[in-house]
């Protein structure tokens, strides 16, 4: 054991909230241990002195722990990572150990620091398993692109999801569309008996329906058990497969159509596995594999359709290849000295005209391809060999044809002859054009899948047009996609979506579906017209597109086809293709192409054509932005619902400055680019409630309103509108910096309709340009307080420059006790001309320009500059509540702020306390509670400040990590005398009583409110009957000389605590420890004298040890049980009698066990929450 002139150390050893612990480096067995290890770990402290450190380990860390024993370091502090302990339950927990050598007991020892970082690491796992389904995900979409076998998918599928993500087995079970039952098609991992073993149906009436892969198959739908044991209707089908393993399951249905094709099942030993981020990707990966199998099956069926075709014409292809193939013998330098009878025929030309030598031939052959082909001949000739070419050659009628040619060198017909070669010449243009026909035919069907992938994904108009002209020419490898919507009033059309080609091409392609015009007779015009595919195979022939054909043939455009999409009998859209080969547009590639079209024209059902309509009508077609029409009626919504109400709106126009000049300088297209992200970023900056609105060249207009009564109109046009002109806007690579002027007119005082605020508007705005002002108000009285307003945060800032802020200390006192128990720091500004400034009149400016954030970080630290002052003079100090502001929280630094101030001056989290509003708090639960509970991992105390004046509720408190609740002044100021007051503060303290939270209440004045809250039991106080708000030095007076309050009355009716323990130094070390908190404390050494104690006074709470002779704890407290059954009784040990402890709690005897040693400030607490429970239920 430690011992007791260890004094320094058994504090900090015993008070420390990590778990540590002292083991002998010979025996490794634990010789000390502190509270928070035995409360963590779940073992009393005379279980840990019996064990080893091997104990808490599982098997599998015993090995890494022999090899770091051998491998420490004897004389210096040892970080030895991450180990995996268990708790006594088997709880098995992941803490990071810091350890270094110490000298104990005579012994060679080591001290040991175990922090938990399960949380931690289960966050990390979370994150690791999601990346791991990704990465599945990301490998499968990668293996869809290049499998063309369902078998190799279904294999692939599950090896994937074994070798990525984290599943033990993953089966994929087909099933057969007649029977509708299902076998096992692939699978990968671990053979599992109830997979195995499964016989699945689809069928309703099939007598395994129930199990997951048979209810996917039949519900269409994903199936989760996250562990399948705790699902009482699989129990008989676990135990027929005798399975008794803890697993997690997903079925997840694939389709082919509409058809459910099958099931992809995936298993994990992660009980708990498969939350709503994991199922949405595999719902995801199911999605794409479905998809995939329907690829897969229509290009199974291309593939079966170009078998039968091939075989079909084996035989005429035989004959074609005999009747297209000529042999020529070339001897030195190239000369023909003949050539077979074909030779003609093949080449188009005379025998006469033929070529006399390969020079000659060479004039023939495609400009492109001579130089490949002169390679091959003097590669040839060089090496001796057997060489191959392939080209295209002119024949004799003009057309282009692709020839195969072998050159074979000939035996020479005597010793040292020159080589000849025997070349063997073939016409393979209609094999070259079928091979790149079934590459067109694959690209189709890849721009197929892609667009109906990006059907599932996009439910956007344009976006999804955008998407199906990009998968065009990225996966169908045309040179150029675009698409034109047409609209059905003027029947004139415009591009909304293209992809490749040249920059700027699309902006001048017209489209029409006018008979008289004169675009008319272009084949995305007339495809719209006549509603039917218009198909122009050849550019540089076909007579509808003469005039652009010379441009299109410059650009590399060869084909081009125009497909109408079709809605309700009428052309909506135009999806124009264009190839860069002649001919491109066959059959084939035309009803894969309809199948395209269909599938977008389906895909524009979902689409609400009448909420376009609408949008021309009331929007901005440049930025996107609401019209003047629309603002207008906005506006006079806005204006009818403040009549209702009572309240403000305000109307800002904001003009940017020189607009035209820039126009002029960088050209319309930048101008227009310009808005386009000036009014990106104030629909960005403009969020809750704003309308904003584009109503002519270079003026927005927007209407504030004002739900709360409180929205200061300038500093929402200052802080959201004007702070966008800021940075500078960039439009093809040219930075360009805009300012703006802003007038602004507010209801009802400068009109009462939204035409007469509007105009008021116009007229601060040319107010606002005439006196070169950024904005200005209609009203002249707005614009002076404008200028005050200006004027202080001017002069705020300069304030914190200079450091005048100063930080005052309101003490908080404990209505018990009477001490001083806590400070609230509130911050004074000492204005040079004004004197002391109270918060009131800076702090709600300081909040909407941004100071709070440094006002917050000055007070902040100069609280932990002077605690550490305090500390380091040995004044017992309290600690001190900080105010935190909304504005510090969305600031996003506020956690690393307090952390480093903490750090920096060497303070335990202790001493500093944090204070919230419900206003603050509720506004946003979810980020509320997100910010809240990372502050109290910081291991300070959170008080919510004026409750009651907000809108709680306590559904949300209960979540909220609160210490303190803090009962505003406004229902202290008259609880003596209000019904209504008195009745909200007694049930509030109630309230949080029942949560286990303490109480303070803000603005004590009186006598009166003290002695009424003390009757209710309120915990603390803090307002002027016991001290305002005090510097520094009078603070640390007030701590010095012990000033107190009146502690509560002692007598019959106070709180009154009898502790019962047959060991002196005991019962006086806990007489002093709780005396001081107001208590009237009895003592007794034996259970005897403890109930003749009893018969003499009234007592609330008892506390008695447990080993005492003559009559143990368990039966002192049995007997109060039965005599005083009001009472609260704890025990107090520092053995741990399991039995009786046990049978004490099941009998009601012992409300709670604590062990010795003690920690005073967990005792108090405990002691607290004793009396607050008899008092509740008195």
């Amino acid at each position: 054991m430690i011992q007791k002139d260890d004094s320094s150390f058994i504090a900090l050893f015993l008070a420390h909230p990590v778990p540590m612990w002292v083991y002998d480096l010979e025996t490794l067995r634990f010789q000390a241990v502190n509270t928070a290890a035995i409360t963590h770990y779940g073992y009393t402290e005379a279980e840990f002195l019996g064990m080893t450190i091997k104990d808490i380990r599982p098997k599998t860390e015993l090995a890494r722990l022999r090899d770091n024993l051998r491998a420490a370091p004897l004389h210096a502090l040892e970080k030895s990572g991450t180990w995996r302990h268990l708790k006594k339950d088997g709880t098995p927990i992941d803490v990071d150990i810091t350890s270094h050598p110490l000298y104990f007991n005579g012994r060679d020892c080591k001290f040991v620091l175990a922090h938990d970082v399960t949380a931690r690491a289960q966050a990390e796992e979370k994150i690791a398993r999601l990346n791991r389904i990704y990465a599945v995900l990301s490998r499968i979409n990668s293996t869809i692109i290049r499998t063309r076998e369902r078998a190799e998918l279904y294999h692939e599928t599950c090896r994937i999801a074994i070798e990525e993500g984290e599943f033990v087995a993953a089966y994929i079970f087909e099933i057969d569309p007649d029977t509708l039952d299902g076998a096992i098609a692939a699978r990968a991992g671990a053979a599992l008996p109830l997979l195995d073993q499964t016989r699945l149906s689809a069928r309703a009436d099939a007598p395994d329906s129930a199990r997951p892969a048979s209810r996917a198959a039949r519900e269409g739908a994903a199936v989760v058990y996250n562990d399948l044991h705790a699902e009482p209707a699989l129990a008989d089908w676990l135990e027929r497969v005798g399975e008794r393993k803890r697993y997690a399951l997903a079925a997840l249905p694939l389709f082919s159509g509409q058809r459910v094709a099958g099931v992809l099942v995936l298993c994990t030993t992660v009980v708990g596995y498969f939350d709503e981020a994991e199922l949405r990707l595999l719902n995801e990966l199911a999605a794409d594999v479905s998809f995939a199998l329907q690829f897969i099956e229509r290009e199974a069926e291309l593939l079966r359709t170009t078998k039968r075709l091939a075989e079909s014409e084996a035989g005429l292809r035989r004959a074609q290849v005999t009747n297209k193939s000529a042999h020529v013998i070339t001897g030195p330098g190239g000369v023909f000295e003949s050539w077979s009878d074909t030779l003609p025929l093949l080449v188009g030309l005379a025998p006469r005209d033929i070529p006399a030598d390969t020079r000659r031939w060479l004039e023939l052959v495609h400009p492109d391809d001579r130089a490949r082909f002169r390679d091959n001949c003097i590669a040839a000739a060089r090496e001796g060999t057997r060489v191959g070419a392939e080209y295209r050659l002119r024949r004799g009628d003009g057309a282009w044809v692709q020839l195969r040619q072998v050159i074979e060198p000939l035996p020479p017909v005597a010793s040292g002859a020159a080589l000849r070669w025997f070349n063997t010449i073939q016409d393979v243009t209609e094999q070259t054009q079928q091979q790149a026909r079934i590459a067109r035919l694959g690209r189709i069907y890849a721009v197929s899948s892609g667009i109906n992938s990006a059907i599932v994904r996009i439910h956007k108009r344009d976006e999804l047009f955008q998407e199906a002209c990009r998968v065009a020419v990225h996966d169908g490898a045309f040179s150029m996609a675009w698409i034109g919507v047409v609209d059905p009033e003027t029947l004139e059309g415009r591009v909304v979506a293209w992809f490749g080609g040249a920059p700027g091409i699309a902006e001048n392609i017209l489209l029409t579906a006018r008979e008289d015009a004169p675009e008319r007779s272009r084949p995305a015009s007339a495809a719209v017209r006549e509603m039917r595919p218009v198909i122009c195979n050849d550019i540089a022939s076909d007579p509808s597109i003469a005039f652009l054909s010379a441009d299109l043939l410059a650009r590399g455009h060869r084909a081009a086809v125009a497909l109408p999409l079709i809605r309700n009998g009428r052309a909506v859209a135009v999806f124009s293709l264009l190839a860069d080969v002649p001919g491109f547009f066959d059959e084939a590639e035309m009803k894969l192409l309809d199948d395209v079209v269909g599938d977008l024209t389906f895909a524009l059902q979902f689409i609400d054509n009448e909420e376009r309509l609408s949008y021309l009508a009331y929007y901005d077609s440049l930025t996107g932005l609401a019209n003047a029409k629309l603002f207008e009626d906005r506006l006079a919504q806005f204006i009818q619902a403040a009549k209702a109400e009572g309240r403000g709106v305000g109307v800002a126009l904001v003009n940017v400055d020189r607009f035209a000049q820039l126009n002029d300088a960088l050209g319309r297209h930048a101008g227009d680019e310009l808005l386009k992200q000036l009014a990106a970023r104030l629909d960005e900056a403009l969020q809750g409630g704003y309308s904003l609105a584009r109503i002519s060249g270079s003026t927005f207009a927007v209407a504030i309103p004002d739900p709360h009564g409180d929205t200061d109109f300038g500093r929402v046009l200052e802080q959201d509108v004007l702070e966008c002109f800021v940075q500078p806007f960039v439009m093809d690579r040219q930075e360009a910096r805009v300012s703006a002027r802003a007038g602004l007119a507010l209801f009802p005082g400068d009109g009462g309709d939204a035409e007469t605020l509007f105009k008021h508007a116009e007229v601060a705005l040319k107010n606002a340009k005439a006196a070169g002002e950024r904005y200005a108000y209609y009203a002249p009285a707005m614009n002076a307080a404008h200028s005050v307003r200006l004027e202080l945060e001017n002069e705020l800032r300069h304030a914190l420059e200079a450091r005048q802020f100063e930080v005052f200390y309101q003490p908080k006192v404990d209505l018990g006790s009477g001490r001083i128990v806590s400070a609230e720091a509130l911050v004074r500004w000492r204005h040079p001309q004004r004197g002391l400034v109270a918060p009131a009149a800076f702090i709600p400016l300081a909040e909407e320009v941004g100071l709070i954030v440094p006002i917050g970080a000055l007070v902040l630290d100069a609280v932990c500059v002077q605690q550490a002052e305090w500390i380091a003079r040995q004044l017992e100090v309290v600690p001190v509540a900080v105010n935190l502001s909304a504005v510090q929280f969305k600031q996003g630094k506020l956690l690393q702020t307090i952390r480093d101030a903490l750090e920096r001056h060497g303070l335990e989290p202790q001493h500093i306390s944090f204070e919230l509003t419900e206003s603050m708090v509720m506004g946003n639960p979810e980020e509320a509670a997100y910010n809240l509970k990372a502050l109290k991992a910081l291991g300070v105390q959170l008080a919510l400040d004026d409750f009651g004046t907000g809108y709680s509720s306590l559904a949300y408190l209960q979540r909220f990590p609160f210490d303190y609740v803090k009962i505003d002044r406004s229902f202290i100021a008259n609880v003596t005398s209000n019904p209504g007051d008195a009745a909200i503060v007694t049930a509030v303290i109630a309230m949080a009583h029942s949560l286990r939270l303490r109480v303070v209440a803000e603005g004590v004045e009186t006598e009166g409110q003290l002695q009424f809250l003390r009757k209710r039991r309120c915990d603390e106080m803090q307002g002027y009957f016991f001290s305002p708000a005090v510097p520094a030095a009078a603070f640390e007076a007030m701590l010095r000389e012990g000033t107190q309050l009146r502690a509560a009355g002692s007598g019959e009716e106070g709180d009154t605590l009898l502790i019962v323990d047959d060991e002196p130094n005991n019962l006086a070390a806990l007489n002093r420890t709780l005396r001081r908190e107001g208590y009237r404390v009895l003592t007794a050494d034996s259970g005897r004298e403890g109930l003749r104690l009893l018969s003499l006074h009234r007592v609330q709470v008892i506390i008695s040890d447990q080993r005492m002779p003559g009559m143990s704890g368990s039966e002192f407290l049995g007997i109060v049980k039965d005599l005083y059954p009001d009472t609260i009784r704890i025990m107090l040990s520092g053995y741990t009698d399991l039995a009786a402890v046990t049978e004490s709690v099941n009998q009601g005897a012992v409300f709670k066990f604590m062990t010795k040693p003690w920690d005073d400030a967990n005792l108090r607490k405990t002691i607290r929450d004793a009396f607050q429970r008899y008092w509740q239920v008195a």
